[in-house]
């Protein structure tokens, strides 16, 4: 309940993620991105694919990520990179909100944008290296 996932296409996203969340305290772990395992829960007789899973058993958390990769597969085809974060456990306690990604996401962007190397993250404040 204290520590996210992160389902991602990208080494370089999933390695930024987890540095940015130790910085900032909302730590994330990589979970495994394997879209050829969970497409296939998605199957349905009547429509494109259905938003529930076929197996409750099978990596919610993998399974909700790709519900979504499987509406960019266009995006991915192209070499996209992107990440789902799993932050329904931490985002709230005693319920009340955390603020439990805000931090992470924040530097997560703002490193992108900036176009670091694996070991440098910009902080609001100043530079900052992993």
């Amino acid at each position: 309940k204290k520590i996210g996932a992160v389902y991602t296409n990208s080494d370089y996203i999933e390695d930024l993620s987890k540095k940015v969340g130790v910085y900032t305290g909302d730590l994330v772990h990589p979970i495994p991105y394997c879209p050829e395992f969970f497409r296939a829960e998605f199957k349905s007789p009547y429509a494109d694919m259905k938003n529930s899973v076929a197996d409750r058993g099978n990596a919610q958390s993998s399974c909700a990520g790709q519900f979504i990769g499987n509406h960019i597969e266009d995006y991915l085809n192209a070499g996209g990179r992107w990440a789902h974060f799993d932050i329904a456990g931490p985002v709230r306690a005693a319920e009340k909100a955390t603020g439990f990604g805000v931090g992470l996401l924040y530097g997560i962007v703002n490193a992108l944008q900036q176009n670091t190397t694996d070991n440098e993250c910009i902080s609001p404040q100043s530079s900052f290296r992993f």
